[in-house]
């Protein structure tokens, strides 16, 4: 008797839990398409002057692939791809050490140059041969189209001493409790500015209005990745970065049509 108490009293208490979890995704779900009408309701189109880089293997295309930055490039203003180094030091398009079969960074630009797009280089290999990136985007005269991403304010002082003439973003992890707090933005700047970069990199669940706004105000650029969702898409743009990174370049095209 006494297992059949605990029993039927284990199986009331995964009945409440669960009444209690699926109570919360209705809430939740509720108060997100909400907002999503609100924010459809008050979109006048992409914020002046910011851009959309297409993630790598972004729209179900094959990451690091020609195919991806063709598609990219067709679909927004900046493609993405991942920057490493084979054996040999040769740049090929990586996110992980490459294995061999890789496409090329000379091949990818080749691509790249017979468009406008602009590129995203996220840098895997601080300690790469970053010389032959450089070199390969004089080759295709793309100095002016080219930065890169990935490099954490821990790996700055090795990527500086490399000296090569390319613009960079930093990645820093930012405390969501305090992406709101005027003294700590603050000391986010500080690190920018002794950082050499040209802006901020970061993940979008960490963004808010004021970390843009005052990141902006100190003359430095903001980009937010990886946003795949329409709430979320809408919630970025309101924020007005210098940029937005997505897998779904299409969606943010023909958001309200």
């Amino acid at each position: 008797m006494k297992l059949k108490k605990i029993i039927k009293i284990a199986i009331s208490l995964v009945v409440v839990a669960a009444i209690i979890v699926g109570g919360y995704f209705v809430i939740n779900s509720v108060h997100n398409n909400k907002l999503l009408k609100e924010y459809e309701a008050s979109y006048q189109g992409k914020p002046a002057g910011m851009t959309v880089t297409a993630h790598s293997g972004s729209m179900n295309t094959q990451q690091n692939s020609i195919e991806a930055i063709k598609v990219g490039m067709e679909n927004a203003e900046i493609v993405e791809m991942d920057i490493n180094f084979d054996e040999n030091g040769v740049p090929v398009l990586s996110h992980e050490k490459p294995t061999g079969g890789e496409v090329t960074l000379d091949e990818a630009f080749a691509v790249v140059a017979t468009g406008t797009a602009k590129v995203n280089m996220d840098l895997k290999d601080v300690n790469g041969n970053l010389e032959a990136v450089y070199e390969t985007a004089k080759k295709y005269a793309l100095l002016e189209r080219v930065y890169f991403t990935g490099i954490k304010e821990e790996h700055v002082d090795t990527f500086k001493k490399a000296n090569i003439d390319i613009p960079y973003f930093v990645n820093i992890n930012i405390d969501k409790k305090k992406n709101t707090d005027p003294e700590y933005i603050n000391e986010i700047i500080s690190k920018l500015e002794a950082s050499g970069a040209i802006g901020l990199n970061v993940n979008y669940k960490l963004a808010s209005a004021e970390l843009t706004k005052m990141v902006q105000d100190a003359g430095f650029k903001v980009s937010y990745w990886t946003v795949d969702n329409k709430l979320d898409m809408y919630k970025i743009m309101s924020y007005k970065p210098n940029n937005m990174s997505t897998n779904y370049p299409d969606v943010v095209n023909n958001l309200n049509k």
